[in-house]
């Protein structure tokens, strides 16, 4: 086939020149020589050939088997226009042609100008370009979302994928047009269809966030993390993402810890201060992995990943140190000041349970510090943000003790209120506090010692020692009941029982709660 297109060259066939170019260009029959490319690429361009034309200014911009111009590569665009103004090619790289080397506000324009009648004539790259042009606050040209909006929108009727996601963004953000949920969700779905990496890892955050676009689902958060992760493997982010939903899914299942744990170790080696967090979640609790073995829990490692994490800024690892140091854990050196920022910094990212260990820490009457202004104010933020359980009692009593000194039944409605939100969580203290307010004076809720002993019971039952030590008080003193004794000692026995375990907990570590 060379040899017979060489010989029509040769007799003068212009028609050849460009098939020749061609041919030499990649190197089919004969072997590949961009010199000689570029040389019949110039001779057909010089017939009147306006794809060769259009070529051959493509080589002179890149330097490709001629020396870079781009001055003839500007020419060969003018040239190829001249020819054939419907040729949209050359509309467009002169367009681009025009935009490199710092452009004046003229050549700007011009450029605009042709790449916008590239688009006209169909060119759909030309439409891309222009659309994320006018999308872009430092583009070439004024931003203009409007314009943005109708070119992503053109593309994608031409079936361009990669206009989909940015098309979609348009519709969900309102970008230049009305926003349309169902419309922009639509056109995402099918940029992560085509297999285009930043649809996929959109839908991975949307599922994985319960605050987002889509309604939150785990399944489907793995799914499309998983898929955009083959475009991006060392994108730490999504790793935790799947990670964390993977154990959402299933955290009792052993295969599932495996697959969330090889996750965050991959996360790790990209200093991702959750993962690593979640490294240490996985030695204090048993399920961390080495060489594909499942290793012991082991404290001290957890402790070290947990101090790394919250030294990259990571506030639940500040919050998980503290916690293991109040189960007895004494692998810990640290000031108070530096255990008083930890908490501050977790209560501030939302962490449960951190405002409430403030509270008790500026507690007035038991506090390390006591200082009953901050004391409330984290108080405030244990019961009204976090509602944490054991806050919304440790305040009920706070009320209860106020009702007390000075008789104001609004404290205990108030009390009865966060008694009855920590008992509907499955706190134990809330049953025993609701108990005690049935054989309160001034109470709420009616005298009811049976109910009293039903809910303290139940209390008990679940580990809360106030729950026996009421059930003692009133069978002590006849409260509602037949006075006994021996019945009261029994109760206070199971007190101290009570008592006893959870001191003994201390040597052991337990599962962190999310």
């Amino acid at each position: 086939m060379f040899s017979l297109m060489y010989k029509a060259a040769e007799l003068g066939k212009t028609s050849a020149y460009a098939y020749l170019a061609a041919m030499y260009n990649e190197g089919l029959g004969v072997q590949k020589d961009l010199v000689k490319s570029a040389e019949w690429m110039h001779r057909a361009a010089k017939t009147g050939v306006v794809d060769a034309m259009v070529q051959l200014s493509i080589k002179y911009n890149i330097g490709e088997g001629v020396e870079q111009d781009i001055k003839k590569a500007k020419f060969w665009c003018r040239r190829a226009i001249e020819h054939d103004a419907s040729c949209a090619e050359a509309h467009s790289s002169l367009a681009v042609y025009l935009l490199t080397h710092e452009p004046t506000d003229a050549q700007k324009a011009e450029a605009e100008s042709l790449m916008q009648r590239a688009a006209e004539l169909g060119d759909a790259d030309a439409m891309c370009f222009l659309a994320s042009e006018y999308s872009c606050e430092d583009g070439a040209f004024s931003r203009n979302l409007p314009k943005a909006f109708q070119f992503w929108l053109s593309a994608a009727n031409r079936e361009v994928e990669r206009a989909y996601m940015p098309l979609g963004e348009c519709y969900l953000y309102g970008r230049g047009t009305e926003r349309d949920i169902q419309s922009g969700m639509e056109y995402v779905e099918w940029a992560a269809a085509a297999d285009m990496a930043d649809a996929q890892r959109f839908l991975a955050l949307e599922y994985g966030d319960a605050k987002g676009f889509y309604p939150l689902d785990s399944l489907l958060a793995v799914e499309w993390g998983t898929k955009a992760l083959k475009h991006a493997p060392d994108d730490a982010e999504l790793h935790c993402l799947v990670g964390d939903h993977i154990l959402r899914q299933n955290r009792n299942s052993a295969s599932a810890r495996k697959r969330a744990y090889a996750h965050y170790a991959e996360a790790v080696i990209q200093k991702n201060p959750r993962a690593i967090y979640m490294q240490g979640r996985a030695w204090e609790c048993g399920w961390a992995y080495e060489q594909g073995r499942r290793q012991k829990a082991d404290p001290d490692k957890a402790a070290q990943y947990y101090w790394l994490a919250m030294s990259l800024g990571s506030p639940e690892a500040g919050a998980a140190l503290i916690r293991m140091a109040n189960l007895g854990y004494i692998g810990l050196d640290w000031d108070m000041e530096t255990l008083l920022k930890a908490l501050k910094r977790a209560s501030d990212a939302g962490v449960k349970g951190c405002a409430a260990m403030l509270a008790a820490y500026y507690h007035p009457d038991a506090g390390e510090q006591p200082d009953a202004e901050i004391a409330a104010q984290w108080m405030k933020v244990a019961v009204e943000r976090d509602e944490t359980p054991l806050a919304m009692v440790l305040r009920a009593c706070s009320l209860m003790e106020e009702h007390e000194a000075a008789a104001a039944p609004e404290k205990l409605r108030e009390a009865e209120h966060l008694l009855r939100k920590a008992a509907a969580q499955g706190c134990a203290a809330g049953y025993s506090g609701l108990g005690t307010l049935h054989i309160m004076e001034g109470s709420p809720l009616p005298y009811d010692a049976g109910k009293a002993i039903e809910l303290c019971r139940k209390a008990a039952r679940m580990g809360d020692s106030v729950g026996a030590e009421v059930i003692a008080d009133m069978c002590a003193e006849g409260e509602g009941v037949e006075k006994d004794w021996w019945l009261a000692r029994k109760w206070r026995r199971y007190a101290r029982s009570i008592e006893y375990q959870q001191r003994n907990k201390k040597s052991s570590l337990i599962q962190l709660e999310d």
